[in-house]
């Protein structure tokens, strides 16, 4: 007997409801962050980063293909939002217009800023193509309300890390174009405000990564942190800028009286505090105030003080169902302007007390139409009639206007929502279905968008021969036919007969249909196929440890099968599912599996797709995946999502990416951004349209994770027009560095002009210029909002592009990155431009090109995996490398091998205790192990014979990784881990004859983490480092020894210039110390060399030049003086007229 388990269409549910044996084992809000951030983080670095990175990447490609494929780039098309209009996602922050009755602005949580003058009658998009479009909070100036201040990145607490978050920006046109103002390393935001008496002062606070209290007072030109910690909530006092509360997670709430400058903690009386709190005082008598607190048993509870703070008592002890476990993630407070005794408090629900906390009832049933959405998150009094107020949940916004006793939806025309799979009527023009974030599962069987099951949907289908039966499925797989009836009361039936209990997918667990051999199929730990449309499932997979994230079949042949799963690996059946054997193969990368499909005209060729960030991401194999080859290669650097091609033509394909959609027209030789007016929300699902009964042109249709379903027509050939391609927006430049400005679509020659902040005047970088691009030397300068200005000399088209930021050099700057598909744990430079890196996994030593980061030989090795530090004889072309006996690190080997990967000798390391470091020096080896005594050995390389030993100077649990030795001096990475997390990393450099004397400590992190770094070495052509995680991620990092020698090392080299400032000329004189090619460069603010004078100079020999300056404009110039090509000293010249 089959047995089902059927619902009436009114059961809804949502939360952490189990379904026939499966619990979250977090709330769900932040499961999904979790999981997104499992499937993203996998080969570690800064997804902000990155993305940025991958932005410019993807306008370099538009650059690319303008000059060598103008054909293909003639007739790009239009991409349009096709819905949903009325199902909105997740809103974070709401803020009313000052003067203007009903205009409103919201920020969603991956959706941008949005605007309406209309109480939501009409909603307009203001940040679909900016570098950011996840939202903390918004605030406007009251003074001039045109002016927007917007802080990115959703502030969740716990687990996985922000993604895109990407500083504070601001609007002074409301909202038609934007610039970052600053705090572009902070995670997230939970609240911005513009003080209400001084448009001066702006409050921001910053949680996830470099939280604290951040306080502007010049309208965020410069910030400075007044407290650390994961600021959860702010409150003004209105008519006192000095004065404001403060929620710190997990800790209490905090209050100053002077701006910051000191703190009083004012918790007495607040008990059990677990984590988020939300602190808001009245406006009208800031003496009262209420705190709502995330309780250590995961409870709520609310608190009111009378006397600021100084004594909280509880009125109102919530249950479970206030937060359902989820009081980092839905808490907010919002108290009347006028009026003490109202509040609004956000959880699940929506409560509100009228008589200052004496008793509280649920407001979220009051709602025209259907119930007020689940999970609360912001709320905002109108500024002109305080009886209005606007509620932001995870449905979308919300409106009463009789101070939160009734509420109404204004979503219409809010493309919000949030996708995670679409499918449409192939029988329709617009029917389309969809599994989203909040929502549930989605559809609009008419002209009006419905929910049909609440919760998270995933994959959707109909039923092939029933137009009436949809297919769907809840986090985990659970799916579901649903079965719309004329009646109205439609059918929810679950569907797990033989799938057991134990077993569960991934967040988003690969659920299809074979329409052709009808059969269904879904993904857990096991593949399980049911032949009768859901009524029974049968196992065609043995259970396996990593789930499966991706199963393709095909219509060729109802026997061949691929399925893919989290750690990169596919397997194969070619029975049906009887038996099945691991295809992937080097350098496929070891991401999940977001999609497989087989072609439909060619029963042995298939394509794969990988999230993560590190190439490649997307492979093809044309013999059943016995070998795969990437057909991405000019792909930005970005989670790929999902690929569809051409019904008639496959050499036309479509993929789905973070950063948009991307085209080929050859069968993935050449990649191209397809389209315009695309938003910048990550696009997580393709399908086509291909009833050209319906539109003879097919169509292409994406679905975003925050903004809704998009169209565009599938074209012949796309076309270009004028763009910047580098920089894109975003980037944070290093002075002194070199950066290539590149542009498409523009006649030549080019004038380019730079800009270093809104209100500098535009430089003349150069004129006259040919091409496509120019190398510009970025100054070594600090500016926040930098822009550059392309404009042809032929007919004047012009563009601006993005603003980006320029910091100094420093020392610990990161200047480059990238990323390999290996465990790396030790790397040597080989002296020319490329790495060797070892494989802590594998039984290979690779080398890798520094120009792209490709791998461009492996060796192999005598013994699988556990190798760590890798060092290099250059002048014998000798390898060493370090390898523990087993993964505990008892003892290990040092195996010596030639550049040909020709076996030499081995022998027993003196390192007993987890053997890493590694270096080479002048016939000796340095050898050093992590654990225990923690000592450093130097040996000799040929006879292992143990010279001396010596006490490591980072003795620390850990703490020393990889070694190498550079004139003289040993780099050694180290860190430093608390309780099991990396509170420090760095590199210390040190010399053997007197270790405890550490000569400098290199910091070694990005903007937002520490580096959890194994291998390093100098790179010998500019004596930058080169450091390596176990994730593959290679990064650049500035030495000091080019620092120092610029500021103080060669202060002892006698430097006198006359006169300065300076008119017509001025004279150099200069003793150096050092023989060598000296090289003397007079660089202006742009970075332009405009004087460059060379010659040998003897040490100790003095040298005058002299630079006749009579055509330059009057400035700030520097002179660069180098020797044999490296920087060591910049000083500054002033000219005048």
């Amino acid at each position: 007997m089959i047995f089902k388990k059927t619902l009436l269409f009114l059961l809804t549910f949502c939360f952490a409801i189990p379904i026939y044996g499966i619990e979250l084992p977090h709330p769900k809000p932040l499961m999904r962050k979790l999981e997104f951030a499992k499937e993203r983080e996998s080969e570690g670095g800064e997804l902000r980063e990155r993305r940025i990175e991958a932005i410019k990447q993807s306008e370099k490609m538009r650059h690319e293909l303008y000059g060598k494929s103008p054909e293909l780039m003639a007739a790009q098309p239009e991409w349009k939002c096709i819905g949903p209009f009325t199902i909105s996602g997740r809103i974070r922050s709401i803020v009313a217009h000052p003067t203007n009755p009903g205009q409103i602005y919201i920020g969603a949580a991956a959706g941008g800023v949005w605007k309406t003058h209309d109480n939501g009658v009409h909603w307009t998009p203001l940040f679909d193509f900016e570098n950011s479009i996840a939202f903390g909070s918004l605030a406007l100036d009251p003074f001039d309300p045109e002016i927007i201040y917007a802080a990115t990145g959703e502030m969740i607490i716990g687990g996985g890390i922000p993604y895109l978050g990407s500083g504070v920006y601001r609007s002074s046109n409301g909202g038609k174009n934007w610039d970052l103002i600053g705090l572009p390393d902070v995670g997230a935001f939970s609240k911005i405000y513009v003080h209400p008496s001084d448009p001066n002062i702006i409050v921001a606070g910053g949680a996830e990564s470099n939280g604290g209290l951040y306080l502007s007072t010049d309208m965020g030109k410069n910030w400075n942190r007044k407290i650390t910690g994961n600021i959860t909530d702010i409150s003004l006092n209105p008519t006192n800028k000095n004065e404001m509360f403060i929620a710190i997670n997990g800790d209490g709430i905090y209050h100053t009286g002077n701006m910051g400058e000191n703190w009083t903690k004012k918790s007495s009386g607040i008990t059990n505090i677990g984590g988020r709190i939300s602190v808001q005082a009245s406006a009208s008598n800031f003496s009262i105030a209420y705190a709502l607190v995330e309780r250590s048993n995961s409870r709520a509870a609310i608190f009111k003080t009378t006397d600021r703070g100084n004594e909280w008592i509880m009125v109102h002890d919530g249950d479970h169902s206030f937060f359902r476990g989820q009081g980092f993630y839905n808490n907010y407070l919002a108290v009347h302007p006028t009026n003490p005794n109202i509040v609004l408090a956000g959880g699940i629900n929506l409560w509100r007390t009228a008589n200052g906390g004496d008793s509280w009832s649920s407001v979220s049933e009051n709602t025209q139409n259907e119930r007020m959405h689940v999970d609360n998150h912001h709320a905002a009094f109108s500024p002109i009639n305080p009886n209005i107020v606007y509620n932001a949940t995870d449905g979308g916004i919300y409106m009463s206007f009789d101070a939160g006793v009734s509420w109404k939806d204004i979503n219409s025309n809010l493309a919000i929502t949030q996708f995670y799979a679409i499918s449409t009527d192939l029988t329709q023009p617009y029917r389309n279905y969809g599994g989203t974030q909040d929502n549930g599962t989605v559809g609009n069987r008419n002209d009006e968008w419905n929910k049909f099951v609440s919760g998270d949907g995933f994959d959707s289908f109909l039923h092939p021969d029933e137009a009436n039966i949809l297919f769907g499925e809840l986090y985990y797989g659970q799916i579901f036919k649903y079965k719309f009836n004329t009646s109205g009361q439609n059918d929810l039936t679950f569907l797990y007969e033989n799938i057991p209990a134990q077993d569960s997918g991934i967040w988003h667990a690969p659920f299809l249909l074979d329409k052709k051999f009808r059969r269904i199929f879904v993904g857990m730990h096991a593949i399980y196929v049911s032949y009768d449309f859901g009524d029974t499932f049968f196992p065609i997979s043995q259970r396996s440890t990593h789930q499966h994230t991706a199963i393709a079949y095909s219509e060729l042949d109802a026997k061949i099968l691929l399925t893919g799963n989290r750690i990169g690996q596919i397997f194969r059946s070619s029975d049906s599912g009887k038996d099945w054997e691991q295809v992937n193969a080097s350098p496929m990368p070891r991401r999940t599996v977001t999609e497989i499909k087989f072609s439909k005209k060619d029963r042995e060729t298939a394509y794969a797709t990988f999230s993560g960030y590190g190439k490649p991401h997307l492979f093809k194999t044309t013999d059943l995946g016995t070998s795969w080859f990437d057909i991405g290669s000019n792909l930005p650097d970005v989670p790929v999502n999902d690929i569809e091609f051409h019904p008639n033509n496959e050499n036309i394909l479509f993929v789905a990416t973070d950063i948009g959609v991307y085209a080929s027209y050859d069968g993935g030789a050449v990649w191209f951004p397809y389209g315009h007016s695309l938003s910048r929300s990550p696009v997580v699902d393709l399908l086509i349209h291909d009833n050209t009964a319906i539109f003879p042109q097919m169509k292409l249709r994406a679905g975003t994770h925050g903004r809704s379903i998009w169209e565009a027509d599938i074209v012949e050939m796309p076309q270009l027009a004028t763009e910047i391609t580098s920089p894109a927006g975003g980037e944070n430049l290093i002075g002194t560095t070199d950066f290539r400005i590149s542009w498409s679509g523009f006649r030549s020659p080019i004038d380019i002009l730079v800009r270093f902040g809104e209100d500098q005047e535009w430089t003349v970088l150069a004129s006259g210029v040919p091409g496509n691009s120019f190398v510009w030397t970025v100054p070594d300068l600090d500016a926040l909002t930098a822009r550059i200005s392309i404009r042809s000399s032929i007919d004047d088209a012009s563009r601006i592009s993005n603003s980006f930021s320029i910091k100094k050099l420093e020392k610990g700057a990161l200047l480059r990155t990238g990323n390999v598909s290996i465990a790396s744990y030790g790397i040597v430079h080989d002296g020319e431009n490329s790495l060797w890196a070892t494989d802590f996994a594998g039984n290979q030593v690779h080398k890798i090109n520094l120009a792209d980061f490709t791998i461009t030989k492996s060796l192999t090795l005598p013994y699988s995996e556990f190798y760590t530090d890798i060092t290099i004889n250059e002048s014998k072309d000798v390898l060493y490398l370090h390898r523990l006996n087993e993964s505990s690190g008892n003892g290990g080997k040092i195996i010596t091998i030639d550049t040909n990967g020709n076996f030499i000798r081995e022998f027993a390391t003196p390192a007993t205790s987890y053997p890493i470091g590694l270096a080479y020096s002048d016939g000796d080896l340095y050898v050093a192990e992590r654990d225990v005594n923690r000592r450093i050995f130097r040996i000799d390389a040929q006879t292992a014979a143990v010279k001396n030993s010596f006490k490591n100077p980072f003795d620390v649990t850990f703490g020393p990784r990889g070694l190498t030795f550079y004139e003289g001096n040993l780099y050694q990475v180290s860190t430093l881990f608390i309780a099991n997390a990396l509170n420090r990393a760095s590199a210390i450099v040190f010399s053997p004859s007197s270790p405890s004397e550490i000569i400098s400590d290199i910091p070694l992190s990005t903007s937002r983490n520490y580096i959890n770094a194994r291998g390093i070495d100098v790179d010998p052509h500019d004596y930058s480092l080169w450091v390596c995680d176990f994730s593959g991620n290679i990064y650049n990092i500035a030495n000091d020894i080019l620092l120092t020698s610029v500021s103080d090392n060669f202060e002892k080299d006698e430097l006198y210039i006359v006169p300065n400032p300076a008119n017509e000329h001025f004279s150099l004189s200069y003793l150096p110390k050092q023989s060598g090619n000296y090289s003397f460069e007079l660089i202006d603010l742009t970075g332009v060399i405009q004087i460059n004078q060379s010659k040998y100079l003897q040490g100790n020999e003095a040298t005058e030049i002299l630079f006749r300056i009579s055509k330059l404009s009057k400035g700030l110039y520097f002179v660069r003086i180098s020797r044999d090509g490296l920087p060591i000293r910049l000083e500054k010249v002033i000219v005048i007229k």
